[in-house]
Parts: structure tokens; C-alpha cells; sequence
């Protein structure tokens, strides 16, 4: 799912995100991933974290059950590595844009 975007550079792979879509979303992910993705330094991406975490804040991770792009068991892992309380919302990767209001309610519960 991840391209080459030059020298140091990484990009999602747009097309095989839109292919994985439902059909009748397919136009309307597109749009809204040319419209937000830009290309990352990739060094980023692979650096593992060095610094502190805040002691004094919980930490709640919004697991995505139908995420196609970062698979739920991988989420998992990545949550108990920072000690985060799970919630879950069944959407792909992008909740912000297929369950605005569903992920609204779990963070602003998480808040409290």
C-alpha cells in the first residue's frame, strides 16, 4: 500500500487503497485521498520512538476492526507497547471519514 516518492520519501499507493474500498465508496475515497495524502519522509516511518511518553495521561487507542491497511492484531501490538486502553470502531482506516460520528463519541468518552 506504500510507494516509492523519491529520495526518501513515501506515498500510499492511492490506487490499491481505492481498489480495496467498496465499490460504491470508490469515488469519493479517491477524492478525499488526493485531497489529504502527501508524501512522508519514510525515515520517519521506520524509527522506532526514542522519546518519553507523558505518565500522568491515559492513553486510549481507537482500533480499527476492519482496517485493511494496518491489520486489528498489529493495532493491538501497537497499543499495549504504549500501555493504551482500546476501544473499537468497525471501519477501515480512515474512521474520520466513514464514522465521523462514531469516533467523536468514543474520544470525547475517552476524554472524560
Amino acid at each position: 500500500m506504500i510507494l516509492s516518492a523519491g529520495p526518501g520519501l513515501c506515498a500510499l499507493n492511492i490506487d490499491r487503497y481505492v481498489d480495496a474500498a467498496d465499490p460504491v465508496e470508490r469515488d469519493a475515497v479517491r477524492a478525499y485521498l488526493e485531497r489529504t495524502q502527501r508524501p512522508q519522509g519514510i525515515t520517519a516511518l521506520r524509527e522506532k520512538w526514542r522519546g518519553e511518553l507523558p505518565v500522568s495521561h491515559r492513553r486510549t487507542y481507537v482500533l480499527t476492526t476492519a482496517d485493511t491497511l494496518v491489520p486489528p492484531e498489529s493495532q493491538r501490538v501497537m497499543a499495549a507497547s504504549v500501555g493504551a486502553k482500546v476501544v473499537e470502531i468497525d471501519t477501515d482506516h480512515g474512521p474520520f471519514r466513514e464514522q465521523p460520528d462514531r469516533l467523536t463519541e468514543l474520544m470525547v468518552a475517552a476524554s472524560r
